[in-house]
């Protein structure tokens, strides 16, 4: 990618303006003329470091006209996308220099604003390259999975009522056949490319899967390792205990787990364990021990407190999710893995998700390193350190859920295997609740209610957690959060290691899912791939 360029007053005066001269700025369409919408950031709409074989930037004077539809990509340093007005999508966003994915096969000329089923045409790429690296024939959308979705309306970006609180579609929403195209064609680009060995990626809509596309060395039947992905589904067996009075968040783990308080976490409650401000995120627990539950209480027991409870947040990757699957162990007198299939998966369709027996692992992706080390001016560029801190989560430790005995343990808070048509259903049904797995008001809390905005410790951006899941926020650091830049502030979810993603978006009635098997070493590349996806995808509907 090439280097950002340098900041400057831009036509707004903005964060959103990067310096660049007024030939250089790309110009999107506004859906009516009441006003500037939402801004789209330079990655909402991404793209790949480089060709493969051609590393050399595309200039934007490579790409003929001034006005165009460009799907583009920005570093994790660059300009931050301005939340506004949803009603309306971006009129401006200048970027700097693009290289040659970020130009995508929906460049078009500016014109009015596309609705629902009109496909933007197709321009041919003036740079033989990039034309070669774009042959292959777009995706396809299959009509029935596009259709115009009339919803009810709603004052814009507030709540019109619905079940858990959330408008389901706060606009006459439908589906955007060209943005959806667009994102299956970024997902496919980064497995053509070579640097990822397979993808999939879903969206759900109006309780329905909308699109299902998987690439390369894998088939639509093909599940996934999800990490941490898999949280929210522990969290809603809780939150269905928490409705039977069977768990209360503000009672400490004590109450139903004695043990756990020896070494001083006596005073530990449910609800910090949740928020990932229990005090004890490098606990450890790994094989042998984790396969048995006695060892693993024994090895709770015996944590020590890395920092006072309640006082900080930072992220327990494992650790806090033991616990929560050891509580519903002695709430229910059921092992975990069989109450998230009895109570949630099960009833959803979804089957078995978590503890997955060796003889039942067929067709699970083996997970594949790949890329290169960032290097330390990458890392300074991009986080503004020249080194990361080396965590629980390694790639060593993540390619050990390739080994059958891993994946038949269910790790709670990583250990989920699925597809991504199951995951936007599974997000589907927070937005509905079709099967009424949950009260209305408890729905509405753990999908709405953010009880923790304590700043994270390497960006200090605050954590917006709710009681098992992660909102979007209002505060332009939803990038950060793993849900790109254009959702809206009331979207959820949880994201994985190695680059998967899940949430759902209220405001649109939208549900997203993308899984890959490729654990990407560089970890600026990554980040930067979740944010250009996430991004296409939160603009997947829109208003007619």
């Amino acid at each position: 990618m090439a280097p950002l360029a340098a900041r400057g007053p831009g036509v707004h005066g903005g964060e959103d303006d990067v310096g660049l001269d007024g030939p250089q700025r790309l110009v999107v369409e506004a859906h009516g003329d009441e006003g500037l919408g939402r801004q789209v950031g330079d990655d909402d709409v991404g793209a790949l470091d480089e060709l493969a074989g051609d590393g050399a930037p595309l200039g934007l004077d490579r790409v003929e006209g001034e006005a165009a539809l460009v799907p583009v990509d920005l570093e994790e340093h660059g300009a931050d996308a301005v939340v506004g007005d949803r009603c309306h999508p971006a009129v401006l966003a200048p970027v700097h220099p693009l290289d040659a994915h970020d130009v995508g096969p929906q460049v078009a000329e500016q014109r009015p604003a596309i609705g629902a089923g009109d496909v933007p045409p197709e321009v041919e790429h003036p740079d033989p390259v990039e034309h070669a690296h774009a042959a292959a024939s777009p995706v396809s959308v299959p009509a029935q999975l596009l259709r115009a979705c009339p919803t009810p309306s709603g004052p814009c970006g507030r709540p019109a009522g619905g079940l858990g609180g959330h408008s389901l579609i706060s606009l006459d929403v439908s589906l955007d056949n060209a943005a959806i195209s667009a994102l299956l064609e970024r997902a496919r680009r980064e497995v053509d490319a070579g640097f990822l060995p397979s993808a999939q990626v879903a969206l759900g809509y109006q309780g329905e899967v909308v699109a299902f596309e998987t690439f390369g060395d894998a088939t639509p039947a093909t599940r996934y390792a999800v990490f941490s992905a898999t949280k929210p589904f522990v969290a809603s067996v809780v939150w269905q205990l928490i409705a039977e009075g069977a768990i209360d968040p503000a009672a400490r783990v004590v109450e139903l787990f004695p043990e756990f308080g020896e070494n001083g976490k006596e005073g530990i409650t449910i609800e910090q364990v949740m928020l990932h401000t229990g005090g004890f995120p490098y606990a450890p627990l790994g094989p042998p021990a984790w396969a048995d539950r006695s060892q693993r209480q024994a090895a709770m027991a015996n944590w020590r407190l890395n920092w006072e409870p309640g006082s900080r947040y930072e992220y327990h990757p494992t650790s806090g999710h033991w616990v929560l699957a050891e509580l519903i162990d002695r709430a229910t007198g059921r092992d975990y893995r069989d109450e998230l299939e009895r109570r949630v998966t099960g009833p959803l369709g979804l089957g078995r998700t978590l503890g997955i027996e060796p003889a039942d692992q067929g067709g699970i992706a083996e997970l594949v390193a790949v890329g290169e080390l960032a290097t330390p001016e990458e890392l300074q560029a991009a986080f503004g350190v020249p080194e990361l801190p080396t965590g629980e989560v390694t790639t060593e430790i993540l390619l050990r859920f390739n080994e059958p005995a891993s994946r038949a343990v269910g790790v709670p808070g990583g250990g989920g295997v699925l597809r991504a048509d199951q995951l936007v259903l599974f997000y589907q049904e927070l937005l509905h609740n079709k099967a009424g797995l949950w009260p209305a008001d408890l729905l509405a809390d753990v999908t709405g209610n953010v009880r923790n905005r304590l700043p994270d410790p390497l960006m200090q951006t605050p954590a917006n957690r709710s009681l098992g899941l992660i909102l979007a926020g209002d505060d332009g650091r939803s990038f950060i959060r793993g849900f790109g830049r254009t959702v809206s502030p009331a979207t959820f979810g949880h994201n994985g290691a190695a680059g998967q993603l899940a949430w759902a978006d209220p405001a649109t009635g939208l549900s997203f899912a993308y899984l890959t098997n490729g654990v990407d070493l560089n970890v600026v590349r990554e980040p930067r791939r979740g944010t250009a996806l996430a991004s296409l995808a939160g603009v997947c509907a829109t208003a007619p």
